[in-house]
């Protein structure tokens, strides 16, 4: 501030710019706490239910889009899930898992 009280320009673009790192900092921190939650409620499938939906996806009585998309779930999850279940046929068909 200058004698009379009031801000120069100088101090004007110190106080924006304070203010505009405070602005960014809130944001960053409210994206935080949204991952966080929607973290905190991601849906957890059981093996059983992985199963059941890539059995039904490999029957291919609908498309794979279709399928996800009744599941609520990711086509890269489908891919996935389906990729770990037939790895883990081929192990126990070459003998390698005993039940």
């Amino acid at each position: 501030m200058d004698k009379t009280g009031y801000l120069n320009k100088r101090d004007f673009w110190i106080i924006v710019s304070q203010r505009g790192t405070m602005i960014t900092k809130q944001k960053e921190s409210a994206e935080k706490a949204i991952r966080d939650i929607r973290r905190a409620t991601r849906r957890q499938y059981s093996a059983e239910e992985k199963i059941v939906i890539v059995l039904e996806g490999l029957r291919g009585e609908a498309s794979i889009a279709e399928l996800c998309r009744k599941e609520s779930i990711n086509q890269n999850l489908y891919y996935r899930w389906s990729k770990e279940f037939l790895e883990a046929d081929k192990k126990r068909l070459a003998g390698a898992i005993e039940l």
